[in-house]
């Protein structure tokens, strides 16, 4: 445990807008004064990527992060492609606000919230092939899409014939 709180190192990932023009990072803690603050901390940014899903391979020993290979098929669905040789478990880091409606298919893996707000999936084992992020929500909206498309061209065959037998 530290010894005090600004001995405690602190990570996080944020989802930026692109159109963004500056950052306020709020930092909290007992008797924080500007000048301590300045003195205490290092803000560093490491890597800046948008968007970015990123592969977390963990062990007892070691810890890395590797970027996937993956093609955008539209802003709710994305085809990933796994390095091979990594290390399991594994978490796939998806750095959008989490929502229980994301859903990794081709893969067994547990969805979870990372870092406080992004969406991960716990890979157990290796598997081969291609790998599927989509939002889930997405099917519903197409769905709804179909079905009401139908019913107005019901609807509209409808009218047209009650039209017609009224004016013969």
């Amino acid at each position: 445990m530290p010894a005090s709180p600004f001995e405690e190192k602190v990570e996080e990932i944020f989802d930026v807008s692109p159109k963004a023009e500056a950052m306020v990072f709020a930092v909290c803690a007992p008797n924080l004064t500007k000048e301590r603050a300045d003195k205490q901390f290092t803000l560093r940014v490491g890597e800046a990527t948008y968007p970015s899903i990123i592969l977390a391979a963990t062990d007892q020993e070691t810890s890395h992060t590797t970027l996937i290979e993956y093609r955008k098929i539209r802003s709710t669905k994305y085809e990933l492609r796994l390095p091979t040789g990594l290390s399991y478990p594994a978490t796939i880091i998806f750095p959008q606000r989490f929502d229980p409606w994301w859903e990794l298919r081709g893969v067994p893996a547990q969805h979870i919230k990372v870092n406080g707000f992004a969406n991960g999936w716990i890979v157990e084992r290796e598997e081969d092939g291609l790998i599927y992020l989509e939002y889930q929500g997405e099917r519903y909206t197409r769905v709804g899409i179909v079905l009401t498309a139908i019913v107005v061209i019901l609807g509209g065959i409808y009218m047209g014939k009650k039209i017609r037998k009224r004016n013969t």
